[in-house]
Protein backbone atom coordinates (compact mmCIF):
# COMPACT_ATOMS: atom_id res chain seq x y z
CA UNK A 1 0.00 0.00 0.00
CA UNK A 2 1.40 3.57 -0.93
CA UNK A 3 2.70 5.51 2.18
CA UNK A 4 0.60 8.11 3.16
CA UNK A 5 3.21 10.76 1.50
CA UNK A 6 3.05 9.21 -1.33
CA UNK A 7 -1.03 9.56 -2.07
CA UNK A 8 -0.31 11.54 -5.40
CA UNK A 9 0.67 10.43 -8.61
CA UNK A 10 4.16 12.31 -9.10
CA UNK A 11 4.46 12.61 -12.46
CA UNK A 12 2.79 15.03 -15.23
CA UNK A 13 0.13 13.07 -16.55
CA UNK A 14 -2.35 13.89 -13.78
CA UNK A 15 -1.12 17.54 -12.86
CA UNK A 16 -3.86 19.66 -15.07
CA UNK A 17 -6.49 17.23 -14.00
CA UNK A 18 -9.22 17.04 -11.53
CA UNK A 19 -9.72 13.82 -9.38
CA UNK A 20 -13.13 13.60 -8.83
CA UNK A 21 -13.22 10.87 -6.85
CA UNK A 22 -9.97 10.75 -4.55
CA UNK A 23 -11.40 7.84 -2.57
CA UNK A 24 -11.90 5.82 -5.58
CA UNK A 25 -8.49 6.62 -7.68
CA UNK A 26 -6.96 5.58 -3.79
CA UNK A 27 -8.52 1.96 -4.15
CA UNK A 28 -7.15 1.76 -7.57
CA UNK A 29 -4.04 2.94 -6.63
CA UNK A 30 -3.61 0.12 -3.42
CA UNK A 31 -4.75 -2.67 -5.27
CA UNK A 32 -2.28 -1.88 -8.69
CA UNK A 33 0.62 -1.73 -5.32
CA UNK A 34 -0.75 -4.72 -4.55
CA UNK A 35 -0.34 -6.48 -7.83
CA UNK A 36 3.08 -5.18 -7.79
CA UNK A 37 3.55 -7.03 -4.38
CA UNK A 38 2.16 -10.25 -5.05
CA UNK A 39 2.39 -11.06 -8.66
CA UNK A 40 5.32 -8.61 -9.99
CA UNK A 41 6.65 -6.46 -12.20
CA UNK A 42 6.21 -8.36 -15.20
CA UNK A 43 2.65 -8.80 -14.12
CA UNK A 44 1.73 -5.26 -13.91
CA UNK A 45 3.28 -4.48 -17.08
CA UNK A 46 0.68 -6.56 -18.86
CA UNK A 47 -2.24 -5.21 -16.77
CA UNK A 48 -0.89 -1.54 -17.53
CA UNK A 49 -0.90 -2.28 -21.42
CA UNK A 50 -3.75 -4.46 -21.36
CA UNK A 51 -5.65 -1.24 -20.21
CA UNK A 52 -3.98 1.34 -22.37
CA UNK A 53 -5.44 -1.15 -25.34
CA UNK A 54 -8.68 -1.49 -23.88
CA UNK A 55 -8.71 2.51 -23.66
CA UNK A 56 -7.61 2.61 -26.78
CA UNK A 57 -10.51 0.31 -28.33
CA UNK A 58 -13.13 2.65 -26.00
CA UNK A 59 -11.65 5.94 -27.40
CA UNK A 60 -10.79 6.87 -24.31
CA UNK A 61 -7.71 9.58 -25.01
CA UNK A 62 -4.77 8.47 -23.05
CA UNK A 63 -1.59 10.52 -22.89
CA UNK A 64 1.24 8.95 -25.40
CA UNK A 65 4.32 8.04 -22.81
CA UNK A 66 7.49 7.27 -25.26
CA UNK A 67 9.81 5.05 -23.31
CA UNK A 68 12.29 2.71 -24.63
CA UNK A 69 13.78 -0.63 -23.40
CA UNK A 70 17.01 0.68 -24.30
CA UNK A 71 19.86 0.84 -21.53
CA UNK A 72 23.04 2.33 -21.77
CA UNK A 73 25.84 -0.29 -21.09
CA UNK A 74 28.63 2.40 -21.66
CA UNK A 75 29.84 3.53 -17.82
CA UNK A 76 29.49 7.24 -17.62
CA UNK A 77 33.52 7.84 -17.20
CA UNK A 78 33.92 5.60 -20.45
CA UNK A 79 31.32 7.86 -22.95
CA UNK A 80 33.12 10.73 -25.17
CA UNK A 81 32.73 14.16 -24.53
CA UNK A 82 30.50 15.43 -27.40
CA UNK A 83 30.31 19.20 -27.78
CA UNK A 84 27.10 21.09 -26.96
Amino acid sequence: MPSSSNHHILSGLTNNLQDSNTEETQEWLESFEDLIETQGTARAQYIMRALLQHAGAKSVGVPMVTTTDYINTIPVDQEPDFPG
